[in-house]
């Protein structure tokens, strides 16, 4: 992000977000904020679950408003819309946001609506048709929202990028948007 950039980051799970901070010292990245919330569509609060950081299914936590087999590893998080985290932290130019909620994509993209029409940012975003069925979301509403803001959508891979059809969409894929 350069020498005036920064990365705004929101990580509700209290252990990862321990551990992700001490990453973060280690490697003397000052230039990441962290904040300990469940970024979705609006501000109040939901249950998560959020395994520990030990544990292997610890980048598995998501919003879980119906709770979860293990009740031990709910815990009642505080909720915030990408508008208004930017609105909040003053930013001025977003080149990129990275959506990694575990199947609550589409509640963060109604959150994120203001941000997204203002400053154009590429999207990158996990898509599973499993996972998206948590958060009220399928491949034909995401199709809708990034056709309304003109945005391109591309399958990605560590070499690869094939374009996203509108009813074609891949089952489970990285998904890449960019603003025309």
């Amino acid at each position: 992000v350069g020498e005036t950039g920064r990365v705004l980051a929101a990580e509700a799970n209290p252990s990862v977000r321990r551990r992700l901070e001490g990453n973060l010292r280690l490697n003397r990245f000052p230039r990441v904020e962290i904040s300990p919330y469940a970024v979705a569509e609006r501000e109040g609060a939901v249950e998560f679950w959020g395994p520990s950081a030990d544990s292997a299914g610890s980048g598995d936590g998501h919003m879980a408003p119906g709770g979860a087999a293990n009740r031990q590893e709910i815990i009642r998080v505080e909720t915030r819309s990408v508008d208004a985290v930017c609105g909040a932290a003053r930013i001025e130019r977003l080149d990129l946001m990275k959506i990694d909620v575990e199947g609550f994509e589409w509640p963060v993209l109604q959150g994120a609506e203001k941000t997204i029409a203002s400053f154009r940012p590429h999207i990158v975003f996990e898509f599973n048709t499993e996972y998206a069925a948590r958060g009220g979301g399928d491949a034909e509403l995401l199709s809708k929202f990034f056709e309304r803001h003109r945005y391109r959508l591309f399958a990605i891979g560590r070499s690869w990028a094939e374009a996203v059809k509108p009813g074609d969409w891949p089952s489970c894929a990285d998904i890449w948007a960019v603003p025309d």
